[in-house]
């Protein structure tokens, strides 16, 4: 199947700019993981497995991006840089200081419990649909 920005019902699968505005708002009011975890998320445009893959080793503050491996070409070793905005990049140095030890992950959920920081965001900010995944 080829990739499309809709779903087979035809909604759209991607955020607008009013709805992603609204969505970093009401990461304001959460702990500062949820928050760094869901600017990431929407910064980067990253799975969320990719972005809970992420330890200290993968941020370059030097250059100001962050070193992600493409889930999607699994044992392949394809990794792509993504620059950072420098408040996120404020705020990850922060959490990476929080961190026990060099290499953990800079959020150590499974994957369910990130998709429901995610969710609760999205019903937070009131984006409801497709596109609110």
């Amino acid at each position: 199947m080829l990739w499309t920005m809709y779903n087979r019902e035809g909604q759209r699968k991607y955020l607008t700019q009013s709805e992603r505005a609204a969505f970093l708002a009401a990461t304001k009011s959460r702990s500062e993981r949820v928050r760094t975890f869901c600017c990431f998320i929407a910064a980067t445009g990253c799975r969320i497995s990719e972005a809970l893959a992420l330890t200290d080793r993968n941020l370059d503050f030097e250059a100001g991006q962050a070193i992600i491996e493409c889930l999607k070409k699994r044992g392949k070793q394809v990794f792509r840089a993504i620059p950072l905005p420098d408040e996120l990049l404020q705020s990850l140095k922060l959490l990476v200081g929080k961190v026990q030890r060099p290499g953990d992950r800079l959020w150590p959920w499974s994957r369910m419990t990130g998709y429901r920081r995610i969710r609760e965001v999205m019903e937070q900010a009131g984006v409801k649909g497709a596109q609110a995944t």
